[in-house]
């Protein structure tokens, strides 16, 4: 794809989640060989990295959609349940996803329909005040959003070495080889390997399992 062009305005202390629930707007819609796309959800969050798995310090994401998603759709390191929707057809429209801490480092996905790589996206104006992301982008159509911002799920343990192969989450395993180190957060856990290499786990009524 084209670079894209940003002017950003960030507050880029730690956010906080959000505290009360609030729905997010976005005003336009997608044109894509024809068919419309009204853009109605907005919706930010804030990925820590505290697995150390993105390719930035820390991952501001901007979802940009045709309906309500479940908030947590927007976490975990490739964002599995979103993919999911947008494979399915359950959800289109664009996720922007940017270096909180350098933000003239993003990348778009467009969630379906398919539209022309070559299209450009000019981000205008990004601000992130008082738990909240505004913007305005250019894919097209001029696209204006506000949403609050939310956080990725606490870290609740972090388990390495040997506390990491002997873990509960590690018994669900098929083999512990290369395992470096767990990441829990709540009842979800990222499973870190040698090489970079990672699994997801959920933990559900009858305990721990691959959340393939």
């Amino acid at each position: 794809m084209k670079a894209w062009l940003l002017a950003a305005s960030l507050l880029l202390a730690p956010w906080p989640a959000a505290f009360a629930i609030d729905v997010g707007t976005v005003q336009g819609s997608l044109q894509v060989d024809g068919v419309t796309v009204a853009l109605t959800h907005a919706f930010a969050h804030l990925h820590d990295n505290a697995e150390r798995l993105l390719h930035r310090p820390r991952e501001l994401r901007i979802l940009l959609a045709d309906r309500e998603v479940p908030r947590d759709a927007l976490g975990g390191i490739a964002l599995p349940a979103l993919m999911r929707m947008a494979r399915e057809g359950r959800v289109r429209g664009l996720l922007l996803r940017l270096d909180a801490d350098q933000p003239t480092r993003e990348v778009l996905t467009p969630l379906r329909p398919p539209v022309d790589p070559d299209q450009p996206v000019v981000v205008r104006k990004i601000s992130v005040a008082h738990n909240r992301v505004t913007g305005e982008i250019e894919y097209g159509d001029r696209l204006r959003f506000s949403a609050p911002l939310f956080s990725e799920r606490r870290v609740t343990e972090d388990l390495r070495g040997e506390a990491a192969r002997q873990s509960v989450q590690a018994r669900v395993l098929g083999s512990t080889q290369g395992l470096e180190r767990i990441v829990v957060r709540g009842d979800r856990a990222t499973a870190i390997f040698t090489g970079g290499k990672w699994l997801t786990l959920v933990r559900e009524t009858a305990g721990w399992r691959t959340d393939d």
